[in-house]
C-alpha cells in the first residue's frame, strides 16, 4: 500500500512514517519490500514510489521525499512547491555548492533539491538527514 505518500506527519525526523534511526527491519515492516534495493558495503538504499530510505549499518540516517510524495514539512514545504513560495517563506534560504543542495540556516538536517524544469523553479526533493546515525 502507498499510504505513506499521503502522510502529512513529516517532521524534521521522519517522512512518510519512517523515522531517522529506524532499523532496516522496521522500514520493511512499515513500507513493505522496496521497488529497488542497492547495497554497497555498510550502506543500503531502499527506493519506494516517492520515498527513498538510506541506511548505514542497518539504521536509517537519511530520508528523501521525491515526486509522488504529498506530505509536507511542519512549516508546509512540499515536493513541487514553487521557488517564489519557498523563498517568500524562507528568505534566508542558502545554497551549499559543496553539497549541491539548498538549506534553511538554523534548521539542521533539512535540505532541498530545487531545479528549474521548464523555467519554473520547483522543489524536486526534500531531504532529512541526521549524521548521528552514520557513526
Amino acid at each position: 500500500t502507498k499510504d505513506y505518500l499521503k502522510r502529512a506527519d513529516n517532521t524534521l525526523e521522519s517522512i512518510g512514517g519512517i523515522n531517522l534511526g529506524d532499523s532496516y527491519d522496521n522500514v520493511i515492516a512499515k513500507l513493505g519490500e522496496p521497488l529497488k534495493e542497492n547495497q554497497s558495503g555498510e550502506y543500503a538504499n531502499l527506493t519506494y514510489n516517492g520515498l527513498s530510505v538510506h541506511l548505514k549499518h542497518g539504521i536509517t540516517f537519511q530520508l528523501e521525499a521525491e515526486e509522488g510524495y504529498i506530505g509536507k514539512t511542519p512549516d508546509g514545504v512540499y515536493v513541487g512547491m514553487r521557488w517564489k513560495d519557498i523563498s517568500a517563506k524562507y528568505p534566508e534560504l542558502e545554497f551549499n555548492g559543496d553539497l549541491d543542495f539548498w538549506f534553511i540556516p538554523g534548521i539542521e538536517g533539512l535540505g532541498f533539491d530545487i531545479a528549474s524544469p521548464r523555467r519554473r523553479m520547483r522543489i524536486l526533493l526534500i531531504s532529512v538527514t541526521c549524521l548521528r546515525f552514520t557513526k
